[in-house]
């Protein structure tokens, strides 16, 4: 597990923010706020809400999910155990830019934006870390709009999952297991394509030895031929 009954900190999935703090660090802000836990389906921040709290993901995952033109919810990202959530709203007092749901039972600490404050007040390498997790997040959504922008289905699929593979990657014996339940839904949704065009990508990836797919399982097998297909042009 990565957090004990203590609330000791264990291993933090690579690329969130608690993985890049000092076990120190990772102790302090495992301390503030109150424990909170989520059942699937329940809104942790809504969009256009005042920011008023931040919360530190410790269990299961959540979606961010934006809006469309016409009203309907679009999958952004997904965050993990570990992730730090809400922290832009409370750093530039706008409103939250997106909606935040729990995709399976999740827990984590909710902290006030003024415990949050002075927090960062307190403990400048936690500062710094908040900032560079804001800047990470936002290479990331330029990245994939990079990404999902005029290629192949099978190419972008081919670039979410190495990325995916890069942040929530774990090594187990078949190769690098995304460490997150996405349904073929989820995937299509982040690629911004129809779901049948990502089922068949994900059969050529299958039959290029590039990945393995069961049920909310995707298993990289072979990230060079995965990464020749990723790096296609259209």
């Amino acid at each position: 597990m990565i957090q004990d009954r203590t609330g000791r900190a264990g291993t933090w999935p690579t690329g969130s923010f608690l993985a890049r703090l000092t076990a120190d660090d990772q102790a302090v802000l495992l301390a503030a706020g109150a424990p909170r836990s989520w059942t699937p389906g329940d809104l942790l921040f809504r969009q256009g809400d005042a920011g008023t709290s931040v919360v530190l993901m410790l269990r299961g995952y959540v979606k961010v999910l934006g809006r469309k033109p016409d009203g309907r919810p679009m999958l952004l990202a997904v965050r993990v155990a570990g992730d730090l959530l809400g922290e832009l709203a409370i750093l530039d007092g706008e409103p939250r830019s997106a909606s935040v749901v729990a995709a399976a039972r999740a827990a984590g600490r909710v902290m006030p934006a003024a415990t949050f404050r002075s927090l960062l007040q307190e403990r400048p390498s936690i500062a710094d870390a908040v900032h560079r997790s804001v800047t990470a997040k936002l290479r990331m959504a330029n990245r994939h709009r990079v990404d999902v922008g005029g290629d192949l289905v099978l190419v972008r699929i081919a670039r979410l999952i190495a990325h995916l593979g890069e942040v929530y990657g774990r090594p187990v014996p078949e190769g690098t297991l995304i460490d997150l339940p996405l349904s073929h839904t989820d995937l299509a949704e982040l690629v911004a394509a129809a779901e049948p065009s990502v089922q068949r990508a994900l059969a050529d990836l299958r039959r290029l030895g590039a990945v393995t797919v069961g049920y909310r399982k995707v298993v990289i097998r072979d990230r060079q031929a995965l990464s020749t297909v990723a790096a296609t042009a259209a």
